[in-house]
């Protein structure tokens, strides 16, 4: 007879499938439902909190691209969080198009852009492809009367966007109301990360963060996991520094820092009586009876590519010894 714990299915990219087997297997009637265990994914894949909150760290940090926006806007929990319908988004999304927004939060979030990537932006276009210009587009259009199509000072009004059906601003004031808001504290809190700041300091502005962008979650315990990270790294900072404490250090790097907690994966266990779910790499040497492979698509998923990374001297002059990524992929 076949148990759950004879099967293991293994594939390249667990993180990635962790959720989806979780919707799976958890869809089902619990006298139907097959025990199954995920080994070898990051916490943080298969948790929609962090997630969301991550995705609001590297928006802040980035060019806050209208793409990315809309895609930040789009996670169920921050659409529940600010009121927005799955039919909002189409929307909002045209709304925006429409209203010019490229990148950027603002004129100075543009300037900030543009002495990072040492690039020049035109003075035109800085002035007008911005989410805070978009919005000032959109909220004239709302206020003045469709008659009026001439610009008013250097603002052209924008009052929505035609394609399969007219939605206009003046018809949805609430949603124009709620993109505002989100406007708003997205450039608060990016003013915020301009200067550098101890550990402690990040800690307690990430608290800030959550109850302005999350007041009716923030109490609660959907964002524990990334808290506890964000205390780990502190501590570790603080612990690494010595007694004279930690220095400042910038946003970017506490959220790399950040991100590179989260992305631990945990130490690989045996899932007991359970269908078993795997990565390539781990569940090595277990007794299955049966054991299938899935995830070998075109994308050269496996044995896949080893990633450099910029600062990693091992790759410029590889000796004897050295870490293999071959040998990593064999079972």
């Amino acid at each position: 007879t076949l148990r759950p714990d004879d099967v293991l299915v293994v594939m390249p990219d667990i993180s990635g499938a962790a959720p989806l087997i979780d919707k799976v297997f958890g869809s089902l009637p619990e006298s139907r439902r097959i025990p199954w265990s995920v080994s070898g994914a990051r916490p943080s894949d298969s948790d929609p909190a962090s997630a969301a909150v991550m995705s609001l760290l590297r928006l802040l940090a980035g060019r806050a691209d209208a793409l990315s926006f809309i895609e930040w806007v789009s996670l169920p929990i921050v659409s529940e969080a600010y009121g927005f319908s799955v039919s909002d988004m189409a929307v909002l999304n045209d709304w925006l198009i429409q209203a010019g927004y490229r990148f950027g939060l603002s004129e100075s979030h543009l300037e900030a852009i543009e002495r990072e990537d040492g690039q020049p932006v035109l003075p035109a276009l800085m002035h007008d492809m911005s989410l805070e210009r978009a919005l000032e587009r959109l909220t004239l259009g709302f206020f003045m009367s469709e008659s009026v199509e001439s610009p008013w000072g250097d603002t052209l009004p924008v009052r929505g966007h035609e394609g399969g059906t007219w939605v206009s601003v003046g018809d949805r004031p609430l949603l124009l109301e709620g993109l505002l808001k989100v406007a708003g504290k997205l450039e608060e809190s990016r003013l915020d990360t301009v200067i550098p700041k101890k550990p402690e300091a990040w800690q307690h502005w990430f608290t800030a963060l959550l109850a302005a962008f999350f007041p009716d979650r923030s109490a609660s315990g959907c964002f524990d996991p990334i808290r506890e990270a964000i205390s780990t790294l502190t501590e570790e900072m603080n612990r690494a520094a010595g007694p004279e404490g930690a220095e400042p250090v910038s946003y970017p790097l506490f959220l790399e820092a950040l991100a590179g907690k989260l992305q631990t994966v945990p130490e690989n266990a045996y899932g007991g009586n359970t269908v078993t779910f795997s990565g390539m790499t781990q569940m090595r040497n277990l007794p299955y009876r049966v054991i299938a492979v899935i995830g070998l698509n075109a994308d050269s998923a496996f044995p896949g590519c080893s990633q450099r990374e910029e600062f990693d001297l091992m790759t410029v002059r590889p000796r004897r010894g050295d870490r293999d990524s071959r040998i990593d992929n064999r079972n």
